[in-house]
């Protein structure tokens, strides 16, 4: 659980969510959809990739998406995709390592602990970054992708 909330204020902080815009820096545009367990462990709603969802971003489709958020603010739009698969964390490494490179993603940084893989991309101005986190009871990976896009 402690590595959950660490990955979820990381991702946070990466994208600026939950922080207020000073009165000179309005916030564009800014929409949350997150899918809602229900106290017995079914999803409320069913959320699927958009169909804007930016084609740089490579994601997993053998995954189930738990969440996307979308956030549009001083100069950048920010996307965070959060998933869960049954795959191991090493195939989910590799896999995204080579899906990052193929799509022209330059690395910055790989991070392997037994806790956590953490890469870190860039793409002109643009970055991402794939956070893998294995749930040893559920016996899933979770994975969190955050996009920043800096806007013309």
């Amino acid at each position: 659980m402690r590595r959950q909330l660490l990955a979820a204020s990381l991702l946070l902080t990466l994208c600026g969510a939950g922080c207020s815009a000073s009165a000179d820096t309005p916030t564009i545009h800014r929409s949350w959809v997150w899918k809602i367990l229900d106290p017995w462990g079914t999803f409320v709603e069913d959320v699927q990739v958009p169909i804007d969802f930016p084609v740089a971003v490579p994601y997993y489709e053998n995954a189930t998406i738990t969440g996307i958020a979308k956030s549009t603010d001083h100069g950048k739009q920010n996307f965070v995709l959060s998933m869960s698969t049954v795959d191991n964390i090493e195939t989910m490494d590799a896999w995204y390592r080579a899906k990052a490179a193929e799509v022209g993603w330059e690395e910055i940084s790989i991070s392997v602990t037994d806790e956590l893989v953490s890469q870190a991309w860039k793409k002109g101005d643009d970055r991402l970054v794939i956070s893998l986190i294995p749930d040893a009871v559920l016996k899933q990976t979770r994975i969190s992708i955050v996009y920043v896009q800096i806007l013309p």
